[in-house]
């Protein structure tokens, strides 16, 4: 026992020492100054292929790009059509004739001259839906013209 308590005295002694040491001035440590990390590497890209090589052979074009035309934002100035009109003209929609809308489209105009807009973006989904008519028309045609009729024989010679 007497052995731990003379170990733990010398330990405490000597941190008083330390604690109590006369503190000497040095001079100021200077960091050196971190240095900016490298840039990543520029990656460049290959130019476009010449004519005639061997990515694009003579006499074809290069492929075509994408195009997206945007129609331009509405104007704040725009005037509503009113919602009698727009009724009116969605009635002659559902009546799938473009001379029925042609009409009601022509009377709407003359009616709401600032409603131009509008009117333009009704007459266009009307003509959408009459092609989507008319194509699902001449698919269920040219089906029926691929089957086989009913009556015929299969596998007679």
């Amino acid at each position: 026992m007497a052995f731990r308590v003379l170990i733990l005295c010398l330990a405490s002694t000597a941190t008083a020492a330390i604690a109590h040491a006369p503190v000497t001035e040095t001079a100021p440590v200077v960091l050196p100054i971190a240095e900016p990390e490298p840039l990543p590497p520029i990656i460049w890209l290959a130019p476009p292929p010449k004519s005639g090589s061997f990515e694009t052979p003579d006499g074809e074009a290069p492929p075509a790009l994408l195009t997206l035309y945007l129609p331009p934002p509405p104007s704040p100035n725009a005037v509503a059509l009113p919602p009698a009109a727009r009724a009116v003209l969605e009635q002659a929609m559902d009546a799938h004739d473009t001379a029925t809308f042609a009409a009601v489209e022509k009377a709407a105009r003359e009616q709401y001259p600032d409603g131009g807009p509008q009117i333009d973006a009704l007459a266009a989904k009307n003509a959408a839906q009459i092609a989507e008519k008319q194509a699902a028309d001449a698919r269920a045609k040219a089906e029926a013209l691929a089957r086989p009729p009913f009556l015929a024989m299969e596998g007679r010679d």
